[in-house]
């Protein structure tokens, strides 16, 4: 059981380790999943606030909302503005799904692990999806946010 006591760390890991991927549904689940740890409703939102602040708990809104959850802090947002931004451009492996990870790698400075997991968030959440580029004649991924991201 998670207690109050423990580092944002110490939470990163105890929630990975209970939804290694990721937690489905609203904004508000995280700290439902937080609550049913046995943390009262105020902690269990402090805490939920700051996981999402400090880049370990990330929420993907849209169609199939979802949180991407992480032992090590990361800088999503970024990541999603690299991949509107720079991806297309990118040229990696010829398989798809390996471009895709080294595109992660390079750009957040992890372990391909930790590239897969994220990868696999975004395709749980339906921004990432596997599809022939006729420009390259072969297939990619192809990355699309929903419209409350646009502000990337």
């Amino acid at each position: 059981m998670i207690t109050t006591d423990r580092s944002l760390n110490q939470w990163a890991d105890a929630l990975k380790a209970k939804y290694p991927t990721g937690l489905a549904g609203p904004r508000e689940a995280l700290s439902t999943a937080l609550e049913q740890e046995g943390l009262p409703l105020k902690e269990a939102k402090r805490v939920a606030e700051a996981l999402e602040k400090e880049g370990y708990a990330h929420h993907l809104p849209g169609g199939n909302p979802r949180w991407f959850l992480s032992r090590v802090p990361l800088d999503l947002k970024g990541l999603l503005k690299s991949l509107k931004e720079e991806f297309q451009a990118f040229v990696g492996p010829k398989e798809a799904r390996e471009e895709a990870l080294l595109f992660i790698v390079e750009k957040l400075a992890v372990d391909k692990r930790v590239a897969e997991e994220i990868l696999t968030a975004l395709e749980a959440a339906g921004y990432a999806a596997l599809a022939y580029d006729p420009h390259k004649e072969r297939e990619r991924f192809f990355f699309r946010f929903p419209e409350t991201l646009r502000i990337l």
